[in-house]
């Protein structure tokens, strides 16, 4: 008798052998070895199914009746094979009144989980690898079964989605199966990126809309706004108290230049979304450029080329877009050129930890892209010319 290991080991080797050694006599000897496990799990369930029936009211059917968790009232039940030299018995516990003493958990040689029965028919099904009664799940091409409801691959037909499924060993330098998609998962016969190309544009584009343009963005310069208004309105009111105390004359121009200077403290965005151009083309165009300067430190600064997991790309591009705010200047050339449209909208550095980035990260990252640049130039005598984007 087979254990359960034992059968799952014979039933994949099978497979295998099913899908690329048809002609050869393994498939032959393992097609009747699977072939008999499965005949005799099917007795086994028989047998147990007989014994609930002795047990169970039902009304046998004559036409015929297709179970399903929608329409049915079904039961789970589990029994066993007990075996003891040649003695065997099997039973469902539960039911079983005349269980033999011997028949323990050490003689237990095979346990049936997966067996189902209509409580109106009285029908049985045993829900196995091979399970005829499954639809296909649309969503991988995987089977669930319509009366236990549990899911397998897709065994019965040997059939490959390579839709669905894409296996690369290497899926930052190629795309095996040249399915090539966008960050919005649609197919792009177009585009020739690799999969961690598409990544990193899609991994770009979230950051640049989280700090810019999304709706955690819009709330924190509103209440950076009411937060500002409350302590001008308490400044003013500081100085009304204090003129009274002292019985002075209030002076309006100088309390609305106190209420001005204080609401000026901190600059609020009050136009982040853009007029003359549209929110995704703004988010498209960073993306990219923050992809292009990732690929630029990793594969020509030595600092990135040895240390590559310095630079983490969702903390690269919130550092580089910081410092493409101001520019940088290296060697008396311009690197990074300053983004005026940058400076007038990037959140303030303090505040980001409210858009999901952690800020010790973040300025561990960009002091790490200023090093590289500074590293590349005076310890390496890499011309700063070649140190800027194509």
């Amino acid at each position: 008798m087979c254990s359960k290991r034992y059968e799952i080991y014979i039933y994949t080797i099978y497979l295998i052998c099913r899908t690329h050694s048809k002609t050869t006599i393994y498939y032959n000897m393992l097609s009747v070895t699977v072939t008999k496990m499965h005949n005799n799990n099917q007795a086994i369930a028989e047998r147990l199914a007989n014994e609930w029936r002795k047990h169970n009211s039902y009304t046998p059917v004559e036409t015929e009746h297709v179970c399903s968790m929608e329409r049915c009232n079904l039961q789970h039940i589990i029994g066993g094979l007990w075996s003891n030299g040649a003695e065997e018995h099997v039973c469902v516990r539960v039911l079983c009144k005349n269980h033999p003493k011997w028949a323990n958990r050490g003689k237990l040689k095979k346990q049936i989980r997966n067996l189902y029965m209509c409580r109106s028919t009285g029908q049985h099904h045993l829900c196995n690898e091979q399970c005829s009664c499954t639809d296909v799940d649309h969503s991988d091409g995987g089977h669930v079964c319509r009366i236990s409801g549990i899911r397998y691959d897709s065994v019965n037909s040997d059939t490959w989605f390579t839709n669905h499924r894409v296996t690369a060993t290497h899926q930052e330098n190629k795309d095996p199966l040249k399915l090539v998609r966008n960050t919005d998962f649609q197919v792009n016969a177009d585009s020739s990126d690799t999969i961690r190309q598409q990544q990193h544009t899609f991994i770009c584009k979230q950051k640049v809309s989280a700090i810019l343009f999304s709706n955690d963005r819009l709330f924190m310069e509103q209440r950076k706004y009411v937060d500002m208004k409350i302590e001008a309105e308490k400044v003013v009111q500081k100085y009304i108290k204090t003129c009274e105390k002292k019985k002075q004359t209030v002076n309006y121009t100088h309390l609305i230049q106190l209420y001005i200077n204080q609401m000026n403290r901190r600059h609020i965005f009050r136009n982040l979304l853009p007029k003359d151009d549209t929110v995704d083309n703004i988010i498209d165009k960073y993306a990219r450029l923050t992809c292009r300067y990732w690929s630029l430190v990793i594969g020509r600064f030595p600092l990135g080329q040895t240390t590559p997991a310095i630079f983490p790309i969702k903390m690269f591009v919130v550092s580089i877009l910081y410092i493409m705010k101001n520019g940088l200047c290296v060697g008396g050339v311009q690197v990074i050129p300053g983004d005026n449209y940058l400076l007038s909208v990037l959140p303030e550095a303090n505040t980001l930890d409210a858009y999901g980035v952690n800020k010790p990260s973040f300025t561990a990252c960009k002091n790490n892209i200023l090093k590289a640049y500074r590293e590349a130039v005076e310890m390496y005598q890499i011309p700063p010319r070649l140190l800027c984007l194509k």
